[in-house]
């Protein structure tokens, strides 16, 4: 059970996910790639996911290829250098979702690349609470009121209701929260 008490700022998020690569044919911890996203403070501090690699640094486009694929950049697509747009084609996109997704042990890892690329995890924290974490990687619109975070988190009510609360933290540093109802009839 979660309870949430106080104002929305004061919130506090704590979120580690750590995802071991070992590369072929290596069967010893000491030559494998720890990759590990942190998500940590209160929503009031503007808060922004971080990614790091062990025991070597990588950036992070390296690390989000490792995360969606398993293997480096140079190995998916020639040519995309340290651009993440480049390594995200739309037919892939579910592919590498699932395969993230599995690795990391979170229930949805999404990666969108229309034109800006946004990474979105999430997790059942229950068997009827689902949060979700939205990131903007890389942003190439020119819209300025695109969200660099978005959080939210959606209660079944019913089979066919569901109310949800959302965080959202825009480019030019303002934050909203708001909530609202989804619903579903089908006939």
């Amino acid at each position: 059970m979660f309870v949430f008490n106080g104002p929305v700022p004061e919130t506090r998020v704590d979120l580690e996910a750590a995802m071991v690569i070992r590369q072929t044919g290596e069967t010893s911890a000491q030559s494998a790639l720890t990759i590990t996203l942190n998500y940590e403070g209160t929503l009031g501090e503007n808060p922004a996911p971080s990614f790091s690699s062990s025991p070597v640094q990588l950036e992070t486009s390296e690390i989000v290829c490792y995360i969606a694929t398993g293997q480096p950049c140079a190995g998916i697509v020639s040519g995309a250098g340290e651009s993440a747009t480049g390594l995200l084609p739309s037919q892939l996109s579910a592919a590498i979702g699932n395969v993230a997704s599995r690795s990391l042990g979170l229930d949805l890892v999404q990666i969108e690349a229309q034109p800006d690329v946004t990474v979105t995890i999430g997790k059942y924290l229950s068997n009827r609470l689902f949060a979700t974490l939205g990131y903007l990687v890389s942003h190439n619109s020119g819209n300025t009121d695109a969200a660099t975070l978005d959080l939210v988190l959606q209660y079944q009510l019913r089979q066919w209701l569901q109310p949800q609360a959302e965080y959202e933290q825009l480019q030019d540093g303002e934050n909203n929260v708001g909530g609202g109802v989804q619903f579903e009839v089908a006939y």
